[in-house]
């Protein structure tokens, strides 16, 4: 939906985005990046009233990602997803994703580390994971309960190092984290 691509000192505040067709926002090779105060719905912007009867509609629905981006803060941002909350990556051959802290994150889905070429110092805290999705009738895997991930793709030769969980509340989940 927004893909920002080699932008230095990108500031997005007090957003709304909803109804997104795959990823929400996810900027590509930024330095200097802050979301903050941004409220995303992208399941239909419907969920707050449909909680238990909504269908999920699409697929990979990530609310607030990053690829191979340096500088990055997500602060007091509201998620509502349909894959992940906060995917941080670093895909891109030329880039690499650095010091990153997403903080005072309310997500319904998990905050999630993934396909690193070159990932590090990233910082989760003060953040609140939901894994209580109602009722999903078409797709409901066990890993959408789970409150955080570390995901590396099998065709991938990365590293992720220094990954810091702190202060997470996981509410209604099945699993706190998969690896």
């Amino acid at each position: 939906m927004v893909a920002p691509i080699g932008v230095h000192g990108l500031v997005i505040e007090d957003l709304y985005l909803t109804k997104s067709p795959e990823w929400t926002f996810d900027p590509l090779l930024c330095v200097g990046v802050a979301v903050r105060r941004c409220f995303v719905d992208a399941f239909s912007g419907e969920y707050a009233v449909l909680r238990d009867a909504f269908e999920y509609n699409g697929h990979n629905v990530d609310g607030l990602d990053m690829d191979s981006c340096e500088d990055v803060l997500y602060d007091s941002n509201v998620v509502h997803s349909g894959d992940d909350c906060t995917a941080v990556y670093s895909m891109a051959p030329q880039g690499k994703t650095r010091n990153v802290t997403v903080r005072n994150q309310s997500c319904i889905t998990p905050l999630t580390v993934t396909h690193g070429l070159d990932t590090a110092d990233i910082l989760f805290e003060d953040s609140t994971v939901d894994g209580d999705w109602g009722k999903v009738p078409l797709y409901e895997p066990r890993w959408w309960h789970t409150a955080h991930r570390i995901k590396m793709d099998p065709h991938t030769n990365g590293t992720l190092q220094r990954i810091t969980y702190r202060n997470i509340v996981a509410n209604s989940v099945d699993l706190v984290s998969e690896i």
